[in-house]
């Protein structure tokens, strides 16, 4: 919290002195965005991925995106949602993978490639990319992953070596069928 406030406030006010220098400002802080949204509004693009927990915070954030140029959402169901917050214009640019670009050629032997990543070459292989921390429910993805079924093998890629400690010590004992690959 202390850096998430201390960034933004330095920002803020490197934005203040500045601010005639910055036509285009794109932001994922979303306290720094708010401040943005009094010194230099028409100059911040701010991209959200979720909803506030609160009725009364999303209200406020929604008042602040009304004085921005835009916003973008990771979903059209998060553009409709926030739709009821502000007028600000919305914008949809999708998070995710283009498939495309990922699958294996023909050539690619399953098996091997498995073999080589030291999985298990008889199981279904569950993947997870992305933050290791409890905000992101992954205790929970793994705890589920452990009942579902022995033909599932989870792999869970990124995180610093901390936050896998964390992770581990969450359980009594760490799923077998769960591979921590850290980030890479």
């Amino acid at each position: 919290v202390v850096q998430t406030i201390t960034f933004a406030l330095s920002a803020a006010l490197h934005l203040f002195r500045h601010r005639e220098e910055y036509k285009f400002i794109y932001s994922r802080a979303l306290f720094f965005a708010g401040l943005s949204a009094l010194l230099a509004p028409s100059s911040v693009v701010h991209e959200v991925h979720d909803m506030p927990r609160s009725e009364w915070r999303t209200r406020l954030v929604g008042r602040c995106f009304d004085r921005l140029r835009g916003v973008v959402t990771i979903s059209d169901g998060l553009r409709t949602d926030w739709g009821a917050y502000t007028t600000v214009e919305r914008f949809v640019a999708p998070d995710g993978v283009q498939l495309e670009k990922f699958r294996p050629g023909s050539d690619v032997d399953p098996t091997a490639y498995k073999r080589s990543m030291g999985l298990p070459v008889d199981k279904t292989i569950v993947g997870y990319a992305g933050t290791i921390a409890a905000s992101r429910g992954v205790a929970t993805l793994v705890k589920a992953v452990s009942h579902i079924s022995d033909d599932v093998h989870l792999c869970l890629v990124g995180g610093s070596d901390e936050d896998l400690a964390v992770l581990r010590s969450e359980f009594d004992t760490f799923p077998s069928n769960v591979t921590l690959f850290g980030y890479v």
